[in-house]
């Protein structure tokens, strides 16, 4: 990895074609053997926090270095600390969205490197946009006003926090009373709702019997480049009982989630596969996301082996 390094002016000139296609074949042969030896490295990353640091140099680059050098990095440096998604005995979280044919699809994005914001700056992308769209919406069976084609429509979201987002916000848009005022009146009483007021509007929720639900600060509304008090508005939300999570677990549930945490930190710690957790209804329990692209049957099968030999150890251990 380079430094900077002052001994020579450097001329920032773009690939040639020949060269740029060279190191471009050598970048998709090292992603082609990750792929491939992807079930040999470790699951889970190794390394302590604040490895890369270490090994990185205190100043960037002056100077740019061969690819085979950067490739070598990769090799030596980023691989042992990285958590590979791409393992087929990785059922942590959620499949993963990777793939080789998504890779590919990456690629030719990347190389056009459109804006796609309008039609007009791109009408490609968009058209295609609306096609793809209205046949996942065909796939899923969904209405006909739904689709671009008749007359409705949407985007693809590119995660799940983003797809919540947008119809949390779209359910609020359509059940509020704002949408009754006008543009401008709605504004004003959203942007310039200052702590006091607050208060006052979640006590008056609560008493007519309904849920605060959500509360979205501002820094530097496109409109009018409002800012709003974030401090005071964080101090009311963690007062109230906006977002308040009580757990009243009696003594066997959590015994039941000990154990339960307990065997997947064993089943994490075996190697043999990765999995996660989630909270549900006060009851911990483990999350076996099946669906990566490289996972096939014998992998979902040494995964639940390790779950079944793991559980009867500490079963053995801890009898009733």
């Amino acid at each position: 990895m380079g430094s900077l390094q002052f001994e020579h002016e450097f001329e920032n000139k773009p690939l040639d074609f020949e060269e740029f296609r060279r190191q471009g074949h050598l970048i998709i042969d090292f992603i082609a053997n990750y792929y491939k030896n992807a079930e040999k490295y470790p699951i889970r990353s190794q390394v302590e926090p604040g490895y890369l640091r270490k090994r990185m140099p205190e100043s960037a680059p002056y100077s740019p270095e061969p690819i085979e050098t950067i490739l070598q990095d990769d090799e030596e440096h980023i691989i042992p600390g990285i958590t590979h998604w791409q393992s087929p005995n990785y059922f942590a979280y959620f499949p993963s969205s990777g793939s080789t044919a998504s890779f590919l699809g990456e690629m030719l994005c990347s190389g056009f490197n459109v804006v796609g914001f309008n039609w007009v700056s791109s009408q490609a992308a968009t058209e295609l946009e609306n096609i793809v769209t209205d046949w996942l919406g065909e796939m899923l069976n969904l209405p006909k006003s739904f689709l671009f084609s008749g007359n409705g429509g949407g985007v693809l979201q590119g995660t799940t926090c983003e797809a919540i987002l947008c119809t949390l916000t779209g359910s609020l848009l359509q059940e509020t009373k704002l949408l009754e005022k006008s543009e401008e009146k709605t504004l004003g009483s959203l942007l310039f709702m200052g702590s006091i007021k607050l208060i006052e509007t979640i006590k008056s929720d609560i008493e007519d019997g309904l849920v605060p639900l959500f509360l979205c600060a501002t820094i530097g509304t496109i409109g009018i480049e409002a800012v709003d008090p974030l401090q005071l508005l964080c101090e009311v939300s963690a007062s109230s009982t906006l977002f308040k999570h009580e757990n009243d677990d009696n003594e066997k549930q959590k015994k039941s989630n000990e154990e339960t945490e307990t065997l997947l930190e064993k089943i994490n710690a075996s190697g043999k596969a990765c999995m996660s957790h989630a909270i549900v209804g006060g009851m911990y329990v483990i999350r076996f996301a099946v669906g990566a692209s490289l996972t096939d049957e014998k992998h979902v099968v040494r995964a639940w082996k390790a779950v079944q030999q793991n559980l009867v150890a500490i079963l053995s251990s801890n009898p009733m």
